[in-house]
């Protein structure tokens, strides 16, 4: 499984308020869905088509003290769904990753673009961001770039 997303949380807490895109690997084909999650809660699958090379574009909003509402659209395909969940939350971090679970992170051309990225409404450079590695079992690892001169966007790059 991989997974490029946006969320509060994550990193430094037992919470997580996502929503992204995955690919999975089934029978030596992919297979791509669209979900979010209240983690500790299980991901919620949309039944929505999503295919390589889609844009996506992806929102967490913090609305109330423990209430989060989860903006995902495939801009390519002309699809959005918008969920409203609570959860109690620590609020430790604010991210935009890109995630494997098992480790197999694959190859992309190109690399994994984020564009607009704000946190809070102020664009990433402004936030002192931490850029965090994603290592593939010693194999390879994903390095996020240096914020654009947008000052919202980076591309993730597997070396």
């Amino acid at each position: 499984m991989f997974a490029p997303w946006v969320g509060i949380d994550g990193d430094g807490s037992s919470t997580v308020e996502q929503t992204g895109v995955e690919t999975d690997c089934s029978s030596g084909r992919p297979v791509y869905s669209a979900w979010y999650e209240m983690y500790p809660a299980a991901p919620v699958y949309y039944s929505v088509s999503v295919s390589a090379g889609d844009h996506i574009t992806a929102t967490v909003t913090r609305t109330a003290t423990n209430t989060y509402r989860l903006d995902l659209a495939d801009t390519t395909k002309g699809w959005s769904k918008s969920t409203t969940k609570s959860l109690t939350s620590k609020h430790a971090s604010a991210e935009a990753i890109i995630e494997s679970p098992t480790d197999s992170y694959p190859s992309i051309s190109g690399g994994i673009k984020f564009t607009g990225v704000k946190f809070n409404g102020t664009n990433l450079a402004s936030t002192s961001p931490s850029g965090l590695n994603a290592d593939d079992r010693g194999r390879y690892t994903w390095s996020p770039s240096a914020v654009g001169s947008d000052g919202q966007s980076f591309t993730m790059t597997r070396h």
